[in-house]
């Protein structure tokens, strides 16, 4: 009996219908980059390496989210707190490739510049940013690609949860924590307090907007 249940368990992971919902799931993003005209999300080069890379990625995760979340609900602080934990995310996954990416195009000559700085800025500025890039670059790395998808869904899903946990639990909060004093809406949510788990979660501090 163990054996037939993990037969009809090897079964379905075998079973090509979850491959073919999982695939349609993740070619929202290639559709997204290639139907995309409008404006880039600029990104602060502090701490990001390869910053413009990440622009209509961060559009795509906002659209995510404005698809997920009412936007009565967030705040411009939550927007951009949402926005600084999700580059984070994506350049701990596409740094190595973007190394890799760099350092072949110089090999190749296509890198203008007289020293490393300058070569490293015309591949910025030039290159990288290019929706053809980034959409060769997710046709050239299929790993890459599914999890860029999956890290914006998983990071758009945690702060909607976040949000319908708190809506289910606010009375329960003020009544424990604050003596039943209203403590309004989540202002911001600041990540960066413990590793990633349990499909992307970390450990969030809420700030609310009474201050708290």
């Amino acid at each position: 009996e163990k054996l037939q249940k993990n037969n009809e368990n090897f079964e379905k992971y075998l079973n090509q219908n979850i491959y073919i919902k999982a695939e349609e799931k993740i070619s929202h993003l290639k559709e997204y980059v290639t139907k995309y005209k409008g404006c880039k999300k600029r990104v602060s080069r502090d701490k990001i390496y390869f910053a413009e890379f990440y622009g209509v990625l961060l559009e795509y995760g906002k659209d995510r989210l404005k698809c997920t979340i009412n936007q009565e609900d967030i705040t411009e602080d939550f927007r951009e707190e949402f926005e600084s934990q999700l580059i984070c995310y994506l350049q701990e996954i596409c740094l190595r490739t973007l190394i890799v990416k760099v350092h072949q195009y110089e090999q190749l000559g296509q890198l203008k510049g007289e020293n490393e700085k300058e070569r490293y800025d015309y591949f910025c500025k030039k290159i990288i940013g290019r929706k053809e890039f980034l959409l060769n670059l997710l046709e050239e790395y299929p790993v890459l690609y599914r999890c860029v998808s999956e890290t914006i869904e998983k990071t758009v899903n945690y702060y909607a949860e976040i949000l319908q946990d708190f809506e289910l639990e606010k009375k329960q909060i003020e009544d424990k924590f604050y003596n039943g004093k209203t403590i309004g809406k989540i202002q911001k949510i600041i990540g960066g307090h413990s590793d990633l788990h349990n499909n992307g979660k970390k450990v969030m501090r809420i700030c609310f907007d009474n201050g708290c």
